[in-house]
């Protein structure tokens, strides 16, 4: 699944992750419901960086990321980072 991570603020600027977190479970034990094992991880897809009533998407490496080209790898993700800096 692809996530907008919690907005992290310094001074006046906002920052968020745009990630895909993996979960995978398997059962585990003898017999259905004795246990499971489980492990996870986050890979970060953007930075999406507000200041100045400007929002910049980056790619993990630095470089400008076009918001349509963040919008396609995750749709909305622009709107409810805007929505996040203008809450404060």
């Amino acid at each position: 699944m692809i996530v907008l991570d919690r907005t992290v603020r310094a001074g006046s600027v906002a920052i968020a992750a745009v990630c895909r977190v993996t979960i995978d479970v398997i059962p585990h034990g003898r017999g259905a419901g004795t246990g499971i094992a489980a492990w996870a991880s986050k890979t970060p897809l953007a930075i999406l960086v507000a200041q100045d009533f400007r929002i910049r998407a980056l790619s993990p490496t630095g470089e400008d990321l076009p918001i349509p080209e963040l919008e396609a790898l995750a749709p909305g993700a622009a709107t409810r980072f805007r929505a996040r800096v203008a809450q404060g």
